[in-house]
């Protein structure tokens, strides 16, 4: 493999404040801002959680909060969550599985993004995010960012946030 082609995550420069470190997403702030935007966004999703358990138990925010506010895991939140299902009529039922399902895929899509590293290499502008760097029973897996796709998770999850809005205020039959 030619110098060109290794990849680099970490730069490491002197200046005149001393030792400072850049990554390639410094070089790309509009990648960056998108990458924050997705991460942002799943935050919104996660706070709707107990919204959505209060909602579909027919209690008070701060009982939801009762219930699952020792809760560390964000799994287990949403099996609660799915559990309250049998609550509900038959529609809205299914409507809260789906839900429950988009939110599983969001923070699945919000984790590869939060917690990869970023590489770029010399010989191209591409840059690529690099997973499983920290799992010893995943092999690392190093691919080049999507546009496209990052944009639509992005919308995906934008959609999500206003479904979950119809849902606990009652409107979900205006999508």
């Amino acid at each position: 493999m030619s110098e060109s082609d290794e990849f680099d995550q970490v730069r490491f420069f002197e200046d005149e404040g001393g030792l400072t470190a850049r990554i390639p997403l410094d070089d790309a702030p509009e990648l960056a801002s998108r990458i924050g935007l997705l991460i942002a966004y799943f935050a919104c999703v996660e706070l709707t959680i107990r919204d959505l358990i209060a909602k579909s138990m027919g209690i008070s925010q701060e009982t939801a909060q009762t219930i699952v506010g020792p809760v560390q895991s964000l799994s287990t939140e949403l099996d609660i969550l799915e559990g309250t299902t049998a609550l509900l009529g038959n529609q809205r039922k299914d409507v809260l599985r789906e839900i429950v399902s988009e939110i599983r895929w969001a923070n699945s899509e919000r984790n590869r993004y939060a917690h990869s590293q970023f590489a770029s290499r010399k010989s191209d502008e591409q840059i690529h995010r690099i997973e499983y760097f920290t799992d010893a029973k995943r092999t690392t897996k190093r691919t080049p960012i999507d546009n496209a796709a990052l944009d639509a998770a992005i919308e995906r999850m934008r959609r999500l946030i206003c479904r979950i809005w119809l849902f606990v205020t009652g409107q979900e039959d205006r999508r």
